[in-house]
């Protein structure tokens, strides 16, 4: 029997890695800001690019559901990628840097946050859409992985997973994503218990 670990021990202590070094404190933070856009009225919109993208729409379907109590009002999540008409317009008659950005200008609003989600945090259309969100005053909250490039050194709050290689990257911000789910339904059952 062979005493060399298997692939996928290396793998799980790369993901170890990445989720070890989560800032709890961020984590907090990133509550915080979730439960004030709920109780301003405000949208979450979410985005990012390949499979970022999935983990945005898996994000805005997760918020939209778990967190809410039974016959409360829930989280009004959008994924920005989910529109392929409207993404694939404005890439063809713009640029592919404005597909966020041009759909932030248009709906956000005061009291709205925007979820950006990016293994190397420089992605051209998401610092577009940032600096978007900033002009409408809206805060941002990013999940990164690598060396966190321009949104973790942009955003209000920064999620950020160590890690140098995609899949454990983006493993740790699903993780990430249920865990916010997990901690806001937990604030959301707390204040309906508290009326």
């Amino acid at each position: 029997m062979s005493s060399v670990a298997h692939p996928f021990e290396e793998y799980l202590e790369r993901l170890a890695v990445a989720l070890a070094g989560l800032d709890r404190s961020a984590l907090d933070a990133a509550v915080e800001a979730l439960m004030g856009c709920y109780h301003a009225g405000g949208h979450v919109y979410v985005m990012g690019n390949g499979g970022s993208a999935a983990t945005a729409t898996h994000m805005a379907c997760d918020l939209s559901k778990g967190p809410t109590p039974p016959g409360k009002q829930g989280f009004v999540v959008w994924s920005l990628s989910d529109n392929v008409a409207l993404l694939t317009a404005i890439a063809n008659d713009l640029a592919y840097e404005e597909v966020f950005a041009q759909t932030i200008a248009a709906r956000m609003k005061s009291g709205d946050l925007l979820v950006a989600i990016s293994a190397s945090g420089n992605s051209p259309n998401l610092v577009r859409g940032l600096e978007a969100a900033r002009a409408k005053g809206c805060p941002v909250v990013a999940m990164t992985g690598f060396k966190g490039g321009y949104l973790k050194a942009h955003a209000d709050v920064v999620l950020h997973a160590a890690g140098e290689s995609y899949g454990p990257v983006e493993d740790a911000h699903l993780v990430i994503n249920h865990y916010l789910v997990e901690a806001l339904r937990k604030r959301l059952l707390d204040e309906a218990r508290a009326l």
